[in-house]
């Protein structure tokens, strides 16, 4: 039998298996079982071709995008985080003329925002999950991404700036009101 799977989740399920017990049974079918301690893990085994995940993937070519240094994003996201918090973590971003503001209104009415310069004419204005929106933003770490919002109902896309590199992360935008 040939197996392939991502190794990192494959390491991570064995060595929280191994640290825990000296020993683990491992069965291999259409499903590989890890078995220690009175616990069982499974995973399935997909071989053969890989569906074209780009057809599953919205995309919005008219759709309002702007371009940013991710660690910028980060930072500004980090700074309204705190009265985010109080609303369920909501962030607003809201661009006009090229200023991309990342504003957070607590439950007390108390106000935070940060601006940052952003490639893009037009405007548009979007709720998101900020803690969401920072963890997708965290793997584009020193590059820049682009981020198009095609409507508050439908998925924000998050890209690297580079076209390179293949990534692509989807952030449902959050009830505005």
């Amino acid at each position: 039998m040939r197996l392939t799977t991502d190794s990192r989740v494959l390491a991570a399920t064995l060595c929280k298996v191994l640290t825990k017990v000296g020993t683990c049974q491992i069965t291999f079918g259409e499903r590989i079982w890890f078995q220690a301690d009175g616990k069982m893990w499974s995973y399935r085994v997909i071989d053969g071709q890989y569906c074209n995940y780009r057809r599953v993937i919205p995309n919005y070519p008219d759709s309002p995008t702007f371009a940013t240094d991710a660690d910028t994003l980060i930072m500004a996201l980090d700074a309204v985080s705190r009265i985010a918090k109080t609303d369920a973590g909501r962030v607003r971003l809201t661009v006009s003329d090229h200023i991309l503001e990342v504003s957070a209104t607590g439950a007390d009415g108390e106000y935070s925002s940060r601006s940052m310069n952003v490639g893009m004419t037009g405007s548009l204005q979007a709720y998101v999950h900020g803690p969401f929106l920072r963890s997708l933003l965290l793997p584009h770490s020193g590059t820049a991404v682009q981020i198009r919002v095609p409507d508050n109902l439908r998925p924000l896309a998050i890209l690297p700036s580079d076209s390179s590199v293949d990534s692509v992360s989807l952030l449902m935008p959050m009830k505005a009101g």
